[in-house]
């Protein structure tokens, strides 16, 4: 009988260690994941950029003064837009930012069960990376034409801009301080 209650005591003990673990993450541990996430968005928002300008501006020459971003003449801007990707992928520009945005979206999932008090942070930031995932296919992969893609990017980088400005205002306690290197400025 003794046995038993002493099996019985040690079983409630471990169901409630593996309860705790399986809890989800500490606020701690939470807000570590969510720093790193931060930063992932500040570069990936980067290559974007950089990716978003040299396309539109090569695709806006291609159509406009016939050349293509290395000055030669060119046919259509096919030819324009089809160097600018070249020279990216050559630079690894795309792939790297590609890259970002498959680790931004790996952490988000990670955090999908966040402690109490940070449901509300987590689902501000996964609006935040949605968008930001969004962004980054339509940049990487220009589609449509030269006015529908400038206007879809231009909208998601202004609409990011503003969800990431209230993000830092509602939660910059819990955020990262800048780092020199890290693509943060605050």
């Amino acid at each position: 009988m003794k046995r038993i209650k002493i099996w019985n005591i040690l079983l409630l003990a471990i169901m409630m260690m593996l309860l705790v673990v399986s809890c989800g993450k500490s606020e701690s541990d939470f807000d570590e994941e969510l720093g790193r996430g931060y930063i992932l968005i500040a570069k990936t928002m980067y290559g974007n950029s950089i990716v978003y300008d040299e396309i539109s501006h090569a695709w806006y020459e291609g159509i406009h003064k016939d050349i293509t971003p290395s000055g030669k003449h060119c046919r259509d801007f096919d030819e324009a837009l089809k160097e600018i990707v070249d020279t990216l992928d050559a630079y690894n520009v795309r792939k790297e930012t590609k890259q970002y945005n498959d680790s931004l979206l790996e952490i988000a999932s990670q955090l999908n069960s966040p402690p109490s008090g940070r449901k509300e942070c987590y689902d501000d930031f996964v609006d935040i990376v949605s968008d930001v995932s969004t962004l980054n296919r339509s940049a990487l992969d220009p589609s449509g034409s030269y006015n529908d893609y400038t206007q879809r990017n231009k909208a998601l980088f202004d609409s990011i801009a503003k969800k990431l400005d209230k993000f830092r205002i509602k939660y910059g306690s819990i955020l990262p301080k800048k780092a020199e290197g890290d693509g943060i400025d605050d």
